[in-house]
Protein backbone atom coordinates (compact mmCIF):
# COMPACT_ATOMS: atom_id res chain seq x y z
CA UNK A 1 0.00 0.00 0.00
CA UNK A 2 2.80 2.42 0.88
CA UNK A 3 4.53 1.66 -2.47
CA UNK A 4 1.12 2.49 -4.55
CA UNK A 5 0.81 5.41 -2.85
CA UNK A 6 4.34 6.88 -3.37
CA UNK A 7 3.91 5.72 -7.24
CA UNK A 8 0.79 7.69 -7.10
CA UNK A 9 2.23 10.54 -6.03
CA UNK A 10 4.93 10.84 -8.28
CA UNK A 11 2.53 9.83 -10.96
CA UNK A 12 0.13 12.64 -9.56
CA UNK A 13 2.81 15.27 -7.68
CA UNK A 14 -0.49 17.89 -7.76
CA UNK A 15 -2.27 15.50 -5.40
CA UNK A 16 0.29 16.71 -2.92
CA UNK A 17 -0.18 20.78 -3.07
CA UNK A 18 -3.84 19.82 -2.99
CA UNK A 19 -3.99 18.14 -0.11
CA UNK A 20 -1.34 20.46 2.13
CA UNK A 21 -3.72 23.35 0.70
CA UNK A 22 -7.35 21.38 2.16
CA UNK A 23 -5.76 21.06 5.37
CA UNK A 24 -4.38 24.83 5.12
CA UNK A 25 -8.23 25.87 4.56
CA UNK A 26 -9.97 23.62 6.12
CA UNK A 27 -8.35 24.78 9.23
CA UNK A 28 -10.25 28.25 9.55
CA UNK A 29 -13.69 26.88 8.78
CA UNK A 30 -14.90 26.71 12.71
CA UNK A 31 -13.81 30.11 13.37
CA UNK A 32 -17.10 32.18 14.00
CA UNK A 33 -17.89 34.59 12.11
CA UNK A 34 -15.63 37.72 12.84
CA UNK A 35 -12.32 40.03 11.72
CA UNK A 36 -12.28 39.00 7.80
CA UNK A 37 -14.89 40.40 6.14
CA UNK A 38 -17.57 38.86 8.37
CA UNK A 39 -20.18 41.00 6.85
CA UNK A 40 -19.88 39.17 3.23
CA UNK A 41 -20.36 35.93 5.03
CA UNK A 42 -23.28 37.10 7.41
CA UNK A 43 -25.19 39.05 3.70
CA UNK A 44 -24.63 35.70 1.37
CA UNK A 45 -26.22 33.65 4.73
CA UNK A 46 -28.76 35.72 5.22
CA UNK A 47 -29.76 35.66 1.35
CA UNK A 48 -29.53 32.34 1.10
CA UNK A 49 -31.54 31.72 3.97
CA UNK A 50 -34.58 33.77 2.52
CA UNK A 51 -34.00 32.03 -0.68
CA UNK A 52 -33.89 28.34 0.94
CA UNK A 53 -36.62 29.20 3.56
CA UNK A 54 -39.23 29.83 -0.05
CA UNK A 55 -38.15 34.07 -0.45
CA UNK A 56 -37.36 35.43 -3.84
CA UNK A 57 -34.01 36.30 -4.30
CA UNK A 58 -35.39 39.78 -6.10
CA UNK A 59 -36.40 40.51 -2.44
CA UNK A 60 -33.78 43.06 -1.66
CA UNK A 61 -31.28 45.41 -3.57
CA UNK A 62 -29.20 44.03 -6.22
CA UNK A 63 -25.89 43.00 -5.73
CA UNK A 64 -25.04 39.88 -8.07
CA UNK A 65 -26.68 37.60 -10.28
CA UNK A 66 -27.90 34.84 -7.88
CA UNK A 67 -26.34 31.35 -9.56
CA UNK A 68 -24.03 31.85 -5.82
CA UNK A 69 -27.12 31.80 -3.74
CA UNK A 70 -28.88 29.51 -5.72
CA UNK A 71 -26.05 26.69 -5.83
CA UNK A 72 -26.03 27.29 -1.65
CA UNK A 73 -29.84 27.17 -1.08
CA UNK A 74 -29.78 23.64 -3.04
CA UNK A 75 -26.98 22.61 -0.93
CA UNK A 76 -28.82 23.67 2.09
CA UNK A 77 -31.88 21.03 1.42
CA UNK A 78 -28.74 18.36 2.11
CA UNK A 79 -27.35 20.37 4.76
CA UNK A 80 -29.16 22.91 6.25
CA UNK A 81 -28.41 26.23 6.40
CA UNK A 82 -24.89 25.37 7.61
CA UNK A 83 -21.69 28.13 7.99
CA UNK A 84 -19.59 25.09 7.81
CA UNK A 85 -21.20 23.48 4.93
CA UNK A 86 -21.42 26.04 2.94
CA UNK A 87 -17.27 27.36 3.98
CA UNK A 88 -16.44 23.76 2.15
CA UNK A 89 -17.91 24.98 -0.63
CA UNK A 90 -15.09 27.56 -0.86
CA UNK A 91 -12.65 24.87 -0.18
CA UNK A 92 -13.89 23.25 -2.62
CA UNK A 93 -14.01 25.60 -5.60
CA UNK A 94 -10.25 26.41 -4.39
CA UNK A 95 -8.93 23.43 -4.67
CA UNK A 96 -10.67 22.97 -8.22
CA UNK A 97 -9.42 26.30 -9.23
CA UNK A 98 -5.67 25.12 -8.42
CA UNK A 99 -5.92 22.27 -9.99
CA UNK A 100 -7.47 23.42 -13.12
CA UNK A 101 -3.65 25.90 -12.82
CA UNK A 102 -2.24 22.90 -12.79
CA UNK A 103 -3.67 21.80 -16.29
CA UNK A 104 -3.46 25.06 -18.00
CA UNK A 105 0.38 25.38 -16.38
CA UNK A 106 1.02 21.51 -17.95
CA UNK A 107 -0.43 22.87 -21.03
CA UNK A 108 1.44 26.30 -21.52
CA UNK A 109 4.72 24.87 -20.37
CA UNK A 110 4.79 21.30 -19.03
CA UNK A 111 4.20 19.50 -15.36
CA UNK A 112 7.45 21.75 -13.59
CA UNK A 113 5.08 25.28 -14.75
CA UNK A 114 1.56 23.49 -13.88
CA UNK A 115 3.61 22.49 -10.60
CA UNK A 116 5.10 25.99 -9.78
CA UNK A 117 1.77 27.85 -10.76
CA UNK A 118 -0.59 25.54 -8.68
CA UNK A 119 1.80 26.03 -5.76
CA UNK A 120 2.02 29.32 -5.85
CA UNK A 121 -1.49 30.13 -5.49
CA UNK A 122 -2.86 27.51 -3.54
CA UNK A 123 -0.04 28.72 -0.82
CA UNK A 124 -0.37 32.41 -1.27
CA UNK A 125 -1.52 33.69 1.89
CA UNK A 126 -4.69 35.88 0.40
CA UNK A 127 -5.91 32.77 -0.90
CA UNK A 128 -5.51 30.80 2.49
CA UNK A 129 -7.60 33.57 4.10
CA UNK A 130 -10.45 33.89 1.66
CA UNK A 131 -10.92 30.22 1.31
CA UNK A 132 -12.32 30.11 4.57
CA UNK A 133 -14.96 33.05 3.75
CA UNK A 134 -18.22 32.44 2.04
CA UNK A 135 -17.91 34.92 -0.81
CA UNK A 136 -18.63 35.14 -4.03
CA UNK A 137 -15.50 35.62 -5.08
CA UNK A 138 -13.49 32.47 -5.63
CA UNK A 139 -16.78 30.77 -6.62
CA UNK A 140 -16.94 33.16 -9.86
CA UNK A 141 -12.73 32.67 -10.12
CA UNK A 142 -13.44 28.71 -10.13
CA UNK A 143 -15.92 29.54 -13.36
CA UNK A 144 -14.09 31.87 -15.04
CA UNK A 145 -10.49 29.86 -15.03
CA UNK A 146 -12.68 26.43 -15.71
CA UNK A 147 -13.99 28.87 -18.86
CA UNK A 148 -10.14 29.75 -19.81
CA UNK A 149 -8.95 26.08 -18.79
CA UNK A 150 -11.32 24.45 -22.12
CA UNK A 151 -10.55 27.38 -24.12
CA UNK A 152 -7.20 26.33 -24.25
CA UNK A 153 -8.45 22.80 -25.08
CA UNK A 154 -10.15 23.64 -27.89
CA UNK A 155 -7.26 25.32 -28.88
CA UNK A 156 -4.59 22.89 -28.14
CA UNK A 157 -6.81 19.60 -28.70
CA UNK A 158 -10.18 19.57 -29.75
CA UNK A 159 -13.02 22.08 -30.99
CA UNK A 160 -15.56 20.13 -28.95
CA UNK A 161 -14.04 21.98 -25.49
CA UNK A 162 -15.11 25.65 -26.80
CA UNK A 163 -18.88 24.24 -25.97
CA UNK A 164 -17.76 23.67 -22.69
CA UNK A 165 -15.87 26.67 -22.21
CA UNK A 166 -18.82 28.51 -23.32
CA UNK A 167 -21.41 26.63 -21.08
CA UNK A 168 -18.64 27.98 -17.93
CA UNK A 169 -18.17 31.50 -19.59
CA UNK A 170 -21.86 31.89 -19.32
CA UNK A 171 -22.27 30.10 -15.79
CA UNK A 172 -19.50 33.16 -14.69
CA UNK A 173 -22.01 36.06 -16.23
CA UNK A 174 -24.56 33.99 -14.06
CA UNK A 175 -22.48 34.42 -10.80
CA UNK A 176 -20.57 37.54 -11.07
CA UNK A 177 -20.65 40.01 -14.10
CA UNK A 178 -17.11 41.62 -13.80
CA UNK A 179 -15.61 38.30 -14.24
CA UNK A 180 -16.53 37.57 -17.14
CA UNK A 181 -14.01 40.02 -18.75
CA UNK A 182 -12.10 36.53 -18.79
CA UNK A 183 -13.50 36.01 -22.38
CA UNK A 184 -11.25 39.25 -23.51
CA UNK A 185 -7.88 36.95 -22.90
CA UNK A 186 -10.29 33.57 -24.45
CA UNK A 187 -10.42 36.16 -27.92
CA UNK A 188 -7.14 37.11 -27.77
CA UNK A 189 -5.56 33.64 -27.66
CA UNK A 190 -8.59 32.04 -30.22
CA UNK A 191 -7.44 34.98 -32.49
CA UNK A 192 -3.54 34.56 -32.11
CA UNK A 193 -3.81 30.63 -32.63
CA UNK A 194 -6.74 31.58 -35.94
CA UNK A 195 -9.63 29.45 -34.85
CA UNK A 196 -12.93 29.98 -37.15
CA UNK A 197 -15.01 32.89 -36.48
CA UNK A 198 -17.75 30.63 -35.77
CA UNK A 199 -16.09 29.27 -32.41
CA UNK A 200 -16.08 32.89 -31.44
CA UNK A 201 -19.95 33.43 -31.92
CA UNK A 202 -20.63 30.16 -30.59
CA UNK A 203 -18.82 31.43 -27.04
CA UNK A 204 -21.02 34.98 -27.08
CA UNK A 205 -24.22 32.85 -27.95
CA UNK A 206 -23.34 30.81 -24.65
CA UNK A 207 -22.87 32.89 -22.69
CA UNK A 208 -26.21 35.13 -23.39
CA UNK A 209 -27.83 32.40 -22.94
CA UNK A 210 -27.31 30.63 -19.90
CA UNK A 211 -28.21 34.38 -17.84
CA UNK A 212 -30.59 34.90 -20.09
CA UNK A 213 -34.12 33.16 -18.92
CA UNK A 214 -32.99 34.43 -15.31
CA UNK A 215 -32.96 37.98 -17.18
CA UNK A 216 -36.26 37.71 -18.96
CA UNK A 217 -38.01 36.40 -15.39
CA UNK A 218 -36.43 39.81 -13.90
CA UNK A 219 -37.75 41.82 -16.79
CA UNK A 220 -41.13 40.41 -16.26
CA UNK A 221 -41.42 39.96 -12.63
CA UNK A 222 -39.69 42.67 -10.94
CA UNK A 223 -37.65 44.88 -13.90
CA UNK A 224 -36.80 47.39 -11.15
CA UNK A 225 -34.25 44.77 -9.64
CA UNK A 226 -32.12 45.08 -12.85
CA UNK A 227 -32.16 48.87 -12.78
CA UNK A 228 -31.14 49.04 -9.16
CA UNK A 229 -27.71 47.98 -10.37
CA UNK A 230 -26.92 51.19 -11.30
CA UNK A 231 -27.58 53.20 -8.06
CA UNK A 232 -25.34 50.01 -5.86
CA UNK A 233 -22.15 51.24 -7.80
CA UNK A 234 -21.96 53.94 -4.88
CA UNK A 235 -20.52 50.74 -3.53
CA UNK A 236 -17.43 50.89 -5.60
CA UNK A 237 -14.33 53.66 -4.58
CA UNK A 238 -13.32 54.61 -8.16
CA UNK A 239 -10.15 56.42 -8.85
CA UNK A 240 -12.61 59.39 -10.00
CA UNK A 241 -14.19 59.25 -6.07
CA UNK A 242 -10.31 59.91 -4.25
CA UNK A 243 -9.37 62.71 -2.18
CA UNK A 244 -7.28 63.72 0.45
CA UNK A 245 -9.46 62.85 3.06
CA UNK A 246 -10.83 59.77 2.24
CA UNK A 247 -11.63 56.82 4.54
CA UNK A 248 -8.19 55.06 5.52
CA UNK A 249 -9.49 51.91 3.98
CA UNK A 250 -10.15 53.55 0.58
CA UNK A 251 -6.82 55.11 0.41
CA UNK A 252 -5.22 51.88 0.73
CA UNK A 253 -7.00 50.22 -1.44
CA UNK A 254 -6.40 52.50 -4.57
CA UNK A 255 -2.54 52.42 -3.67
CA UNK A 256 -2.60 48.55 -3.24
CA UNK A 257 -5.07 48.89 -6.75
CA UNK A 258 -1.80 51.26 -8.03
CA UNK A 259 1.10 49.08 -7.15
CA UNK A 260 -0.50 45.85 -7.99
CA UNK A 261 -0.54 47.51 -11.97
CA UNK A 262 2.27 49.55 -11.92
CA UNK A 263 5.09 46.42 -10.59
CA UNK A 264 2.92 44.64 -13.10
CA UNK A 265 3.45 46.31 -15.54
CA UNK A 266 7.49 46.39 -15.11
CA UNK A 267 7.25 42.78 -14.75
CA UNK A 268 5.95 42.01 -18.29
CA UNK A 269 8.11 45.24 -19.81
CA UNK A 270 11.31 43.67 -18.56
CA UNK A 271 10.32 40.15 -19.64
CA UNK A 272 8.87 40.84 -23.08
CA UNK A 273 7.39 38.04 -23.98
CA UNK A 274 7.28 36.05 -27.42
CA UNK A 275 4.68 33.44 -27.69
CA UNK A 276 1.01 33.63 -27.76
CA UNK A 277 1.07 31.90 -24.25
CA UNK A 278 2.61 34.04 -22.30
CA UNK A 279 1.42 37.22 -24.38
CA UNK A 280 -2.19 35.83 -23.67
CA UNK A 281 -1.62 35.80 -19.74
CA UNK A 282 -0.36 38.99 -19.89
CA UNK A 283 -3.52 40.61 -21.51
CA UNK A 284 -5.74 38.52 -18.30
CA UNK A 285 -3.66 39.95 -15.65
CA UNK A 286 -3.28 43.81 -16.59
CA UNK A 287 -7.46 43.17 -17.88
CA UNK A 288 -8.36 42.20 -14.31
CA UNK A 289 -5.31 44.24 -12.34
CA UNK A 290 -6.95 47.06 -14.45
CA UNK A 291 -10.27 46.59 -13.32
CA UNK A 292 -9.29 46.08 -9.58
CA UNK A 293 -7.30 49.70 -9.79
CA UNK A 294 -10.31 51.51 -11.68
CA UNK A 295 -12.87 50.21 -9.00
CA UNK A 296 -10.52 49.23 -6.22
CA UNK A 297 -13.60 48.29 -3.88
CA UNK A 298 -11.40 45.82 -1.91
CA UNK A 299 -9.17 43.89 -1.82
CA UNK A 300 -10.92 40.37 -2.70
CA UNK A 301 -10.94 42.36 -6.31
CA UNK A 302 -7.30 41.37 -6.49
CA UNK A 303 -7.99 37.38 -6.52
CA UNK A 304 -8.85 37.13 -10.28
CA UNK A 305 -5.71 38.46 -10.81
CA UNK A 306 -3.33 35.52 -9.19
CA UNK A 307 -4.59 33.03 -11.62
CA UNK A 308 -2.85 34.53 -15.07
CA UNK A 309 -0.18 36.18 -12.72
CA UNK A 310 1.04 32.22 -11.32
CA UNK A 311 0.68 30.94 -14.55
CA UNK A 312 2.79 33.61 -16.17
CA UNK A 313 5.25 33.12 -13.47
CA UNK A 314 4.95 29.29 -13.40
CA UNK A 315 6.07 29.71 -17.04
CA UNK A 316 9.24 31.57 -15.72
CA UNK A 317 10.22 29.22 -13.01
CA UNK A 318 9.81 26.29 -14.66
CA UNK A 319 13.38 25.60 -15.35
CA UNK A 320 15.61 23.07 -12.99
CA UNK A 321 18.04 25.90 -11.60
CA UNK A 322 15.14 28.52 -10.97
CA UNK A 323 13.13 25.66 -8.94
CA UNK A 324 15.19 26.67 -5.64
CA UNK A 325 13.45 30.49 -5.87
CA UNK A 326 10.25 28.52 -5.88
CA UNK A 327 10.87 26.82 -3.08
CA UNK A 328 12.15 29.69 -0.78
CA UNK A 329 8.92 32.08 -1.92
CA UNK A 330 6.65 28.60 -1.07
CA UNK A 331 8.51 28.47 2.66
CA UNK A 332 7.50 32.15 3.01
CA UNK A 333 3.86 31.81 1.59
CA UNK A 334 3.44 28.60 3.66
CA UNK A 335 4.98 30.68 6.83
CA UNK A 336 2.71 33.80 6.51
CA UNK A 337 -0.40 31.47 5.93
CA UNK A 338 0.66 29.39 9.43
CA UNK A 339 0.67 32.68 11.04
CA UNK A 340 -2.15 33.79 10.08
CA UNK A 341 -3.95 30.54 11.10
CA UNK A 342 -2.60 30.47 14.55
CA UNK A 343 -3.34 34.86 15.24
CA UNK A 344 -6.59 34.94 13.86
CA UNK A 345 -8.56 33.49 16.45
CA UNK A 346 -6.65 36.33 18.30
CA UNK A 347 -8.18 39.38 16.60
CA UNK A 348 -11.31 37.79 15.97
CA UNK A 349 -14.78 39.13 16.72
CA UNK A 350 -17.84 37.26 18.51
CA UNK A 351 -20.26 38.95 17.10
CA UNK A 352 -22.58 35.81 18.20
CA UNK A 353 -21.68 36.48 21.67
CA UNK A 354 -22.32 40.34 21.79
CA UNK A 355 -25.73 39.68 20.07
CA UNK A 356 -26.59 36.57 22.87
CA UNK A 357 -25.82 39.24 25.10
CA UNK A 358 -28.13 42.22 24.02
CA UNK A 359 -31.01 39.75 23.44
CA UNK A 360 -30.90 38.28 26.92
CA UNK A 361 -30.29 41.43 28.75
CA UNK A 362 -32.48 43.66 26.94
CA UNK A 363 -35.15 41.79 25.54
CA UNK A 364 -37.67 44.77 24.47
CA UNK A 365 -37.90 46.49 21.79
CA UNK A 366 -34.74 48.23 20.73
CA UNK A 367 -33.11 50.75 18.26
CA UNK A 368 -29.27 49.06 17.04
CA UNK A 369 -26.78 50.22 15.21
CA UNK A 370 -23.18 48.65 14.94
CA UNK A 371 -20.10 49.46 13.04
CA UNK A 372 -21.36 45.83 11.17
CA UNK A 373 -24.32 45.64 10.40
CA UNK A 374 -24.75 42.78 8.53
CA UNK A 375 -23.14 40.60 11.28
CA UNK A 376 -25.16 41.57 14.06
CA UNK A 377 -28.28 41.26 12.18
CA UNK A 378 -27.55 38.14 10.83
CA UNK A 379 -27.43 36.99 14.75
CA UNK A 380 -30.35 39.65 16.50
CA UNK A 381 -32.79 38.46 13.73
CA UNK A 382 -33.83 41.81 13.82
CA UNK A 383 -32.97 45.48 11.54
CA UNK A 384 -29.90 46.61 12.92
CA UNK A 385 -28.33 50.57 11.78
CA UNK A 386 -25.01 51.09 10.31
CA UNK A 387 -23.41 52.94 12.54
CA UNK A 388 -22.33 55.43 9.57
CA UNK A 389 -20.31 59.33 10.74
CA UNK A 390 -22.88 61.30 9.04
CA UNK A 391 -25.90 60.00 11.38
CA UNK A 392 -24.25 60.14 14.67
CA UNK A 393 -25.64 63.01 16.26
CA UNK A 394 -29.48 62.33 14.92
CA UNK A 395 -29.07 59.11 16.84
CA UNK A 396 -31.95 58.81 19.51
CA UNK A 397 -31.04 58.68 23.42
CA UNK A 398 -33.66 56.58 23.77
CA UNK A 399 -33.72 52.68 24.30
CA UNK A 400 -31.05 52.48 21.67
CA UNK A 401 -28.15 49.98 21.92
CA UNK A 402 -25.04 50.78 19.82
CA UNK A 403 -22.47 47.80 19.35
CA UNK A 404 -19.07 48.96 17.88
CA UNK A 405 -15.70 46.45 17.29
CA UNK A 406 -12.61 47.65 18.85
CA UNK A 407 -11.01 46.82 15.95
CA UNK A 408 -13.05 49.98 14.17
CA UNK A 409 -11.13 52.28 16.29
CA UNK A 410 -8.02 52.44 14.14
CA UNK A 411 -9.82 54.06 11.83
CA UNK A 412 -9.28 57.82 12.91
CA UNK A 413 -13.35 57.86 11.71
CA UNK A 414 -14.60 56.36 13.89
CA UNK A 415 -12.59 57.27 16.76
CA UNK A 416 -14.68 60.52 16.36
CA UNK A 417 -17.37 58.27 16.35
CA UNK A 418 -16.23 56.99 19.88
CA UNK A 419 -15.92 60.12 21.25
CA UNK A 420 -19.35 60.86 20.68
CA UNK A 421 -20.77 57.87 21.99
CA UNK A 422 -18.96 58.15 25.03
CA UNK A 423 -21.05 61.56 25.33
CA UNK A 424 -24.34 60.62 24.85
CA UNK A 425 -24.11 56.72 26.27
CA UNK A 426 -23.21 54.22 28.63
CA UNK A 427 -20.80 51.62 28.33
CA UNK A 428 -22.85 48.44 29.13
CA UNK A 429 -20.27 45.77 28.50
CA UNK A 430 -16.98 44.67 26.81
CA UNK A 431 -17.06 41.57 25.04
CA UNK A 432 -13.98 39.75 25.49
CA UNK A 433 -12.09 43.30 25.06
CA UNK A 434 -13.17 42.84 21.32
CA UNK A 435 -16.55 44.63 21.43
CA UNK A 436 -17.78 47.84 23.00
CA UNK A 437 -21.49 47.83 23.74
CA UNK A 438 -22.83 50.93 24.45
CA UNK A 439 -26.57 52.07 25.71
CA UNK A 440 -29.03 55.07 26.43
CA UNK A 441 -29.04 55.87 29.85
CA UNK A 442 -32.57 55.09 30.23
CA UNK A 443 -31.67 51.34 29.67
CA UNK A 444 -29.10 51.50 32.60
Amino acid sequence: MKEEFIDFIKKHPISIILIIAAILYILWIWLPLGLIHSWNEAYYMMRVTHVAEGGSYLDGSFDNPPLFVYSLSLLSKITGISLIAFRFVIVFCTLITTYLIYQIGCIFGKKRAGLVSSSLYAFFPMTVIFSKIIQIDLFAVMLMTAAFYFAVLGVKKNKNWFYLSGLFLGLTVFTKFPAALVILPIFYYMYSQKIQIKYFLLLIVEAILVPLPWIAHVLIVKPSFLRSSASSSKNFFGLGSMHIDAPPYQLAMVILATLVFVSLLILFWKRKPKSAEEKTLILFTLIFSGFFLLLPNHEYYLLPVLVPLFLFLGSIYKKEEKWKKVKKILIVFLIISVILLVTRPLYDVNWEEASNYVKDNYPENLTIYSTSPRVTEYYMQQEVNWLHPNKIENISENKTIIMFTCYDRFNLENLQILGIIKEKFTLLNSINDKILIYGSKDLV
